[in-house]
């Protein structure tokens, strides 16, 4: 998660946005932007990319990308944030060897692989 900050001056009025982005994984689309906003006019409205201004300042299910986060206050004025939406791409996988067991049944077989492209630790599971 992190956090954009944007202001505008217009007609003397000064709002303030802040957007929280929560990066979508391995390529869905399970982002999430959060956007707060101060000052201006108050009573605040928001729109995604080209939808309806709407009172609900999160959105979910958000895929890779930028997007367009527009505020509008009660005196009329927009302020236009882009969010990017980033891909946290899972582990990759490279088996480096193998071998099967010598009879069904025994547990003497083995595999030895890498594993990479993540920050954090990996769990691997083999049934």
């Amino acid at each position: 998660m992190y956090s954009i900050c944007s202001s505008n001056y217009k007609s003397s009025v000064y709002c303030h946005t802040v957007l929280n982005i929560n990066n979508a994984s391995c390529g869905n689309s399970n982002g999430q932007i959060s956007v707060a906003a101060t000052g201006g006019g108050g009573g605040f409205v928001y729109a995604l990319n080209n939808g309806a201004f709407g009172t609900d300042s999160v959105y979910s299910n958000v895929a890779p990308g930028v997007d367009t986060i527009r505020v509008k206050d009660n005196s009329g004025c927009i302020v236009t944030v882009l969010a990017t939406v980033s891909n946290i791409q899972g582990p990759e996988i490279t088996v480096l060897d193998s071998s099967n067991v010598s009879c069904f049944g025994n547990n003497d077989g083995s595999i030895t692989l890498t594993v990479s492209g993540t920050n954090t630790a990996n769990l691997l599971h083999v049934e």
